[in-house]
């Protein structure tokens, strides 16, 4: 998914997990890609962010919140160099493990 969860309310996306979590193949991955706001981003980042046309742009625990109440595992990547413009992505592995996975960031 590109650039789509920060188009949906908090209720739509756990909605569209719970049809994506029906649909997915076991052992399969669900990829998204969405705009993210980070305490460290710069302020050109966070004004594109800011001026999106959805309205939903969540910091990285909202996504990872979002994930987990239909996904048993998540993990997260927040990237800041995917664009020649200054913008923060989060990338976000979800799927069905057994186990809960801590993002990369927290790794750190």
């Amino acid at each position: 998914m590109n650039g789509l969860l920060h188009h949906l309310t908090d209720s739509e996306v756990i909605e569209l997990f719970k049809r994506v979590k029906i649909v997915l193949k076991q052992g399969g991955k669900l990829i998204t890609l969405d705009g993210c706001y980070t305490g460290k981003q710069s302020l050109i980042a966070r004004k594109k962010l800011d001026y999106d046309r959805g309205k939903y742009v969540r910091e990285e625990e909202s996504y990872r919140r979002l994930a987990f109440e239909v996904f048993d595992s998540t993990v997260t990547h927040i990237r800041e160099d995917l664009s020649l413009i200054p913008y923060t992505f989060i990338i976000m592995e979800i799927s069905e493990s057994g186990k809960n996975d801590i993002s990369k960031q927290e790794r750190k």
